[in-house]
């Protein structure tokens, strides 16, 4: 109503705010939503508490007071961000740019598959 384009918002589900664990998730599963809505898509997770807890539910060490603990924290972050890209989304919020670049690389490869060159391993190939 603001005379704003859409394609010139951003819309940000709100990942973690006073969320249960089932409702991240299904946001996250369902973000393709906002896109179909004709909106950017804005996403933070790293470190956040839902992650936190799946690992350590599991028996992982996710102190965040620990360099242990927050590398896998960030590792388990870049993992989600690797499906968040491959979902479309369009900017992700992250505490360590490296591991979620990364991620992204690899999600944008997995949504632009068709795109790819095809590789030859011909290594592979029976010899008759």
């Amino acid at each position: 109503k603001a005379g704003i384009e859409r394609t010139h918002i951003m819309l940000d589900p709100g990942i973690g705010f006073g969320l249960t664990m089932r409702e991240n998730l299904e946001l996250l599963q369902n973000i393709e939503v906002v896109h179909k809505m004709g909106y950017c898509s804005f996403v933070g997770v790293s470190r956040k508490r839902f992650i936190i807890n799946m690992l350590k539910n599991e028996g992982f060490d996710v102190e965040l007071s620990t360099s242990a603990g927050l590398a896998e924290a960030d590792q388990a972050s870049a993992f989600l961000t690797a499906i968040l890209a491959s979902k479309g989304v369009n900017v992700l919020r992250v505490h360590e740019v490296l591991p979620h670049y990364k991620a992204t690389i690899v999600g944008n490869a997995i949504k632009n598959a068709s795109l790819a060159k095809d590789l030859n391993f011909s290594q592979y190939k029976k010899k008759i």
